[in-house]
Formats: structure tokens, sequence, C-alpha cells
């Protein structure tokens, strides 16, 4: 009967060291798994990030254009000696607008390649 034991306790401990091993493995590729979503989710985060700060400066800069246009006078006649293309009828419109683009084109420059 103490043969049996033995065997029957060897079998037991034998089989719960492969299901620890599957276990172990298991965990391993999920948690590899987990942080490649995690990678993915933060990189996607930080795009995010990135086009929110867009969207912002091209709302200020429409905010900046609603006003200009609120607070223009009405163009008169084409000025006498000046081509109206020429003429500027909103000038803090246009340097906000290079303004915004230039931090566009330097937050492209910095950002990290993958």
């Amino acid at each position: 009967m103490s043969a049996f034991r033995e065997s029957l306790l060897l079998q037991v401990s034998g089989l719960a060291e492969k299901l620890e091993e599957r276990m172990f493995h298991t965990y391993d590729l999920h948690n590899r798994l987990i942080q490649e979503k995690l990678q993915e989710l933060s990189e996607v985060m930080e795009r995010i990030g990135h086009m929110e700060t867009e969207l912002r400066q091209v709302c200020r800069t429409m905010e900046a254009a609603y006003k200009d246009l609120c607070l223009q006078p009405e163009p008169a006649a084409e000025p006498p000696g000046v081509p109206f293309s020429k003429v500027s009828l909103f000038p803090r419109f246009r340097a906000r607008h290079a303004e915004a683009n230039s931090q566009i084109e330097e937050q492209k420059t910095n950002r990290p390649t993958n």
C-alpha cells in the first residue's frame, strides 16, 4: 500500500509541476499581450493629445478670424491706386494663422518617430 501511495504522490507531484509550468507560460503570454496593448494605447493617447492641441489652435484661429470679421468695417469701394487684392482685411487673422501654422510645423518636427 505504501508503494501505491508513493507512486500516486509522484504522479500528483509531476502533474502539479506541469500545471504550474503551463500556468506560468499562460501568465507570461497574457502579460506580453497586455503590455503590447498598453503600449498601443499609450501611442494612441499621445496622438490624440497632439490632435487636441492642433484642434485648439484651429479653434483659436477661427475665433480670431470671426472677431476680425465682426470688428472690420465693410470695405468701401476699391481704394484709388491700390488693387483690392493687395488690401489686408484681416491682419490679426493672418498673423495668428501664420503663428498657428508655425507651431504645428514645430510640433511635427519635434514628434518622436516610431
